[in-house]
C-alpha cells in the first residue's frame, strides 16, 4: 500500500512543477484511482458498502472527474498563463515545507505503524497543498484542483477507519460528490464571462 500513496503524493506533487491545465487534471484522476486501490489493500471487500465505496471512488474520482473538467474547460491556458500555486521559487519551496510537515505530522500521528504513518502522511500533505492552491491562486481552475486535492486528503482521512460507511451514506456521499463536480463544471464555464481573457493584465481587461 506504501507504494499506492507514494504515487498518489506524486500525483499531487508533480503539477505543481509541471503547470498544465491537462496533467493537473489527469493527475486528480491518478489520485482518485490510487484512492480506490488503497481501500482495497486497507478494507475487507466482504459487505456491499466497502464494494459501493470502491465503484464510486473509479467512477468518480479516476473517471468523471477529470473527463468532465476537460469537457467543460474548452480551449486550454496557454503556458504561462496557468499555476497551481505561483511561478516563483518561493512559492514552489512552500509547496516542499508543507510536504515535510504533512510527513512531520506522520511520524507523529502514526505511532510506529508503517501504513498509519504513510497513510497519515500522505493526506496531511494533500490537505495542505490543497489549501495552498485555493489560497495562492484567483484562477478559477486551479482553485479547483485545490479543492480536489483537498477533498482527497479528507478521503484518506476517512479511510483511515476500519470500517466503510454504511450503504445508505455512501450513496448520500456520491450523489453530493457528483453534483459538487458538476458544479465546479458550471462554475468553469461561467467564470470566463466575469474573468478577463487568458493572456491579458486586469487593466487591458477592463478597456
Amino acid at each position: 500500500m506504501t507504494n499506492l500513496l507514494i504515487l498518489d503524493m506524486a500525483a499531487v506533487v508533480v503539477p505543481v512543477f509541471f503547470p498544465s491545465w491537462r496533467v493537473a487534471v489527469l493527475a486528480l484522476g491518478v489520485q482518485g484511482l490510487m484512492l480506490s486501490l488503497v481501500l482495497l489493500t486497507s478494507h475487507e471487500i466482504d459487505s456491499p458498502a466497502v464494494v459501493m465505496e470502491f465503484i464510486c471512488l473509479l467512477l468518480i474520482r479516476a473517471v468523471f472527474v477529470p473527463w468532465y473538467l476537460l469537457r467543460k474547460t474548452g480551449p486550454k491556458p496557454a503556458p504561462g498563463d496557468f499555476s497551481l500555486v505561483g511561478t516563483t521559487l518561493g512559492e514552489r519551496s512552500l509547496v516542499l515545507l508543507l510536504l515535510a510537515c504533512g510527513f512531520g505530522a506522520g511520524l507523529v500521528m502514526g505511532r510506529g505503524d508503517t501504513r498509519e504513518v504513510a497513510q497519515i502522511s500522505t493526506a496531511a500533505s494533500s490537505l495542505l497543498i490543497g489549501m495552498l492552491m485555493i489560497a495562492n491562486q484567483r484562477q478559477p481552475a486551479a482553485q479547483l484542483i485545490g479543492l480536489f486535492t483537498f477533498e482527497g486528503g479528507v478521503t484518506l482521512v476517512e479511510l483511515l477507519s476500519p470500517h466503510a460507511m454504511p450503504f445508505p451514506v455512501q450513496l448520500g456521499v456520491s450523489a453530493l460528490e457528483v453534483f459538487f463536480v458538476l458544479t465546479c463544471g458550471q462554475y468553469l464555464t461561467r467564470f470566463p464571462e466575469m474573468a478577463p481573457p487568458l493572456g491579458t493584465n486586469e487593466r487591458e481587461g477592463t478597456r
